[in-house]
């Protein structure tokens, strides 16, 4: 009998697990977000599940900052990075090209320093603006996508 998944793949699953595990000891592990009670304080424990266990993980969520993010309206490649005066013709053309409806692959290919990764963010965040899945290959790390959020 052939097993469901490659060993790859569940090697892969078990470092994602691991991962999940740690997160979950660290949001769980803080007091100000978890406040510890005695068990004789708690009468109802499904009342307390409902009313103060599962707000609390909702909110701690939020502060881990592991919560979905919204996506702000595309408003131009100037309001996502002011520090670019003049955009180069790749990123221009990004800026204001139509986008296919349905699924999109963008390839961007330019000389090196032509600012193809600022390019993608831009397309990307118009892909995510117009409520479309997106992923984007990292290429100089999470300073870039902050200001899509």
């Amino acid at each position: 009998m052939k097993p469901y998944h490659s060993l790859d793949h569940l090697l892969q699953l078990e470092w994602q697990l691991a991962g999940l595990t740690v997160q979950a000891d660290w949001i769980g592990s803080r007091q100000e977000w978890f406040p510890y009670v005695r068990p004789d304080d708690v009468d109802d424990l499904s009342g307390y599940f409902w009313n103060k266990a599962l707000p609390r993980a909702q909110s701690a969520i939020v502060h881990a900052g592991l919560a979905p993010a919204s996506i702000s309206p595309f408003q131009g490649i100037a309001h996502l990075f002011p520090h670019i005066r003049t955009p180069s013709p790749v990123q221009a053309l990004l800026d204001v090209t139509s986008l296919p409806a349905g699924p999109t692959l963008v390839v961007i290919e330019d000389m090196t320093g032509s600012g193809k990764t600022e390019a993608a963010l831009v397309a990307a965040h118009r892909l995510m603006a117009s409520g479309r899945g997106v992923h984007v290959p990292r290429t100089r790390g999470d300073e870039l996508v902050k200001p899509l959020l």
